[in-house]
């Protein structure tokens, strides 16, 4: 009687880890099938079977990282494929033979989860939020220096964009706070730029007179290090008058402050509806970016006094064609 019981359970339970070895078996016939939620199931009644773990995991992963079919989750697809490397890491090497006859080993499993970071990454680019590359890099942590490099500078510059938007000191005081140093090691071009915004988006909000202030919480900023040009910016901001930059650009041409005076001159141009402001324009910053509207608004002052565009491009060959 005792033989029997014992016959009997040896039998279940060698009929339950012929089954349960089978999952993965079955959960691959599925995915064949494109029968995503079955095959999910199959493979996750063999993540406690040690002989089929790493086989399972590496499955899940498959699915998952998947970013073609609606089951996909590509935060639970890289952690599957992780879990895989690890598990696949233990065990005996009758297993690793058998994973690497099934396409499951290391390099497969690498492969996968390098796949699975591209993915993710190119789904935080369509995104372009600064949220989804920070979630992108609190998630993936292996990643080539092209990737991080990519990730970190996509991520500075929407969240500068994102700061910019809002309009408020605030706003861009707290993209510096955040991103300042990433900005250093991933965007340096982008560091200067917000330098400059920084000064702005502070002045706008609380005049020139509060430049101290700036300049005692700001005191690395490249604008507050040049003190001479900053008092006579300040100068130049209080009369606010093309003139005033002008003597100030004389005085200061390679100062951090010549940017804003250029772009106050461009300002203060667009809004004179004077031909011989546009023409200092034109011809003492021919490199300024985005110059279309004071090509526009120098042609349409020109036309009134003169023969168009015949005499215009005499006097400004350099100009944009067609314009009107």
């Amino acid at each position: 009687m005792i033989q029997t019981i014992k016959k009997g359970l040896f039998l279940t339970l060698l009929l339950s880890s012929f089954s349960i070895q089978a999952q993965v078996k079955k959960g691959l016939k599925f995915v064949e099938k494109k029968q995503y939620d079955k095959a999910i199931l199959a493979f996750e009644k063999d993540l406690s079977n040690p002989k089929e773990q790493a086989a399972a995991e590496f499955s899940l992963a498959q699915i998952y990282g998947n970013p073609k079919i609606a089951q996909a989750d590509l935060e639970k697809g890289y952690n599957f494929a992780n879990q895989a490397l690890a598990t696949a890491a233990k065990v005996d090497e009758a297993t690793k033979k058998k994973l690497n006859e099934r396409k499951m080993g290391l390099m497969s499993m690498r492969s996968l989860r390098d796949k699975i970071v591209v993915a993710a990454l190119d789904k935080a680019t369509k995104e372009n939020t600064s949220a989804a590359y920070n979630d992108f890099l609190r998630i993936y942590k292996d990643l080539s220096k092209p990737q991080q490099q990519k990730a970190h500078n996509n991520r500075n510059q929407a969240a500068f964009n994102e700061a910019k938007a809002a309009k408020t000191s605030i706003a861009m005081e707290d993209f510096w706070r955040l991103y300042a140093e990433s900005c250093v090691t991933y965007s340096p071009e982008l560091y200067k730029i917000a330098e400059k915004e920084l000064l702005e988006a502070y002045i706008r909000q609380n005049s020139w007179s509060s430049f101290t202030d700036f300049a005692s919480r700001y005191p690395e900023n490249v604008y507050v290090k040049d003190k001479d040009a900053a008092v006579k910016m300040q100068l130049s901001a209080d009369k606010n008058t093309i003139t005033s930059y002008r003597s100030f650009l004389e005085a200061y041409p390679t100062s951090p402050f010549a940017k804003i005076a250029t772009d106050s001159i461009h300002s203060h141009t667009l809004q004179s509806a004077n031909l011989e402001n546009f023409d200092y324009f034109v011809r003492t910053f021919p490199n300024y970016p985005n110059n279309s509207d004071i090509w526009n608004g120098l042609y349409k002052l020109f036309c009134q006094t003169s023969t168009c565009p015949a005499d215009f491009y005499k006097s400004y060959p350099n100009a944009p064609k067609n314009l009107k």
